[in-house]
């Protein structure tokens, strides 16, 4: 009984703790120069752009449509 408590617990704590918000990340590529990326759970996109400043106004457009 304390197994399915808990397996219950833990599905109830992932539910209520997943996000929609945007994931962002820095990377380099093999020449070491750095790009942004970010994870749109809401679309289930992934993108890559060369910059923070393009990286801002991609998010800003998504939470401002």
């Amino acid at each position: 009984m304390k197994i399915i408590f808990n397996r219950v617990l833990l599905h109830l704590f992932r539910y209520l703790t997943s996000r929609n918000d945007v994931q962002v990340w820095q990377k380099k590529d093999r020449h070491g120069r750095s790009y942004w990326q970010a994870y749109d759970p809401l679309t289930d996109k992934k993108i890559s752009l060369a910059s923070e400043a393009e990286m801002r106004i991609w998010i800003e457009q998504r939470y401002y449509k």
